[in-house]
């Protein structure tokens, strides 16, 4: 019986002095952070990448070729500013027209067009002259994969005119790399006085118009019958948002889509004015991520379109922001 007591005590004894150690436990790797709105956007529509570098105001004073701005103190005060709500108009405008080009009825009917080049242009992509015919996947691959900055600019005083719009490198003979890569030349859309601005954002024409002037950033032109920037604005992307169809079956997908107001929502924050200390002549501009654009104006002779008051457009030569 003693023995059993001592046996028993001796197991007690070494169980007590056995240390159990425990293994550290491995810390929870970081949770990723979920994706933002504008990165769930890009996968889900991932065309059309104009990117905005700012807006800007004009000085009003001198009026634009010497034009002199409105006598009324009111209108040139307002002409001096661009509201919240105007910017948040022209950012609604961009979503729309990002939306409807990133839908197959857009890809498919421009699949169907036959449309005419306006210029020369060499380049990695080939080569074409004035007059030939465009290939329309092409068309379709600049459009959708063109990548820039430009700036929406208001102006006072041009007797005529709505919107103008300078025109870029001509990404349809770019190679692929150069097209989401093309920040070297300094490309902007202006729009002209204070109605512009204060609520014709709300016409459906006007969609069509800030589209069209874009076209003219990526290097298209109409200088021949049939020319790719009214073709795509009037054959394609109009007849697209204009379709009933396509309105009744987007409707709800479009009014939720606000790519444009989120991703420069740091623009809404205040209304844009006239800052003299930075008008533009011949001064380098830089993007937000500080990539060179280039010269506003210099000795170069550039070419620009304008959009008429009877909605008609004109070609003109400028060269130091002034008419040659």
């Amino acid at each position: 019986m003693k023995n059993i007591i001592l046996f028993i005590l001796v197991l007690v004894a070494s169980s007590c002095s056995t240390v159990v150690e425990e293994t550290p436990s491995k810390p929870e790797p970081p949770k990723p952070e979920p994706p933002s709105y504008v990165d769930e956007m890009d996968k889900k529509y991932p065309f059309w990448n104009v990117k905005l570098q700012e807006f800007r105001v004009e000085d009003q004073d001198a009026g634009f070729q010497n034009q002199p701005s409105s006598t009324d103190p009111v209108e040139n005060a307002k002409a001096r500013v661009i509201s919240i709500e105007s910017k948040r108009s022209l950012l609604r405008i961009m979503n729309t027209i990002r939306f409807v080009v990133n839908t197959p009825e857009f890809a498919n009917l421009l699949r169907t067009k036959l449309f005419y080049s306006s210029g020369n242009g060499e380049g990695a992509f080939g080569s074409i002259k004035k007059g030939d015919p465009m290939n329309s996947e092409r068309l379709l691959t600049v459009v959708r994969r063109g990548s820039f900055y430009s700036q929406f600019i208001k102006k006072q005083g041009i007797a005529g005119t709505d919107a103008h719009a300078n025109v870029g490198s001509f990404l349809y003979v770019a190679s692929n790399k150069e097209l989401v890569d093309t920040t070297s030349k300094y490309l902007y859309v202006a729009y002209h006085n204070n109605a512009s601005w204060d609520d014709w954002y709300q016409d459906k024409y006007w969609v069509g118009v800030v589209f069209h002037e874009l076209l003219h950033n990526m290097g298209f032109n109409h200088t021949v019958p049939r020319d790719a920037t009214l073709g795509m604005q009037n054959e394609v992307f109009r007849v697209v948002y204009d379709d009933p169809v396509w309105k009744a079956k987007y409707k709800e997908e479009l009014e939720a889509y606000i790519y444009y107001t989120t991703k420069y929502e740091h623009f809404l924050q205040a209304e844009t004015v006239v800052d003299k200390s930075r008008q533009f002549n011949g001064t380098d501009l830089f993007t937000a991520d500080q990539t060179k654009v280039g010269n506003t104006y210099n000795d170069e002779i550039e070419e620009v379109c304008f959009l008429q008051k009877d909605g008609t457009y004109k070609l003109v030569k400028m060269r130091n922001g002034r008419i040659i």
